[in-house]
């Protein structure tokens, strides 16, 4: 059985700027195959995409809510996205 791609988009608020925040999204979503994008935003927070398999979706979703070493999470909005975008890797956007 093939397994099911999930979209999803996320916005995460915290100190989540300044504290490789973007990098560690980046790296721990390339080591489950998903693929995306993350930026940061003007309010301080981050945000971005991310596709891959309901499993490995659950694994990174759980990465997000808790950070990387040096960041702060407060705040995790997660929408379910039915827009899979094609994305080649995982991109830090500037």
């Amino acid at each position: 059985m093939k397994n099911r791609l999930r979209c999803i988009k996320f916005r995460i608020s915290g100190r989540v700027q300044g504290v490789w925040f973007r990098a560690y999204t980046r790296d721990k979503a390339l080591s489950l195959n998903i693929e995306g994008w993350v930026t940061n935003n003007a309010d301080k927070s981050v945000s971005g995409e991310a596709v891959g398999s309901e499993r490995n979706m659950e694994k990174f979703i759980t990465i997000l809510k808790k950070g990387s070493p040096n960041s702060k999470v407060e705040d995790t909005l997660i929408e379910e996205s039915p827009e899979i975008g094609q994305y080649q890797g995982f991109e830090i956007r500037i």
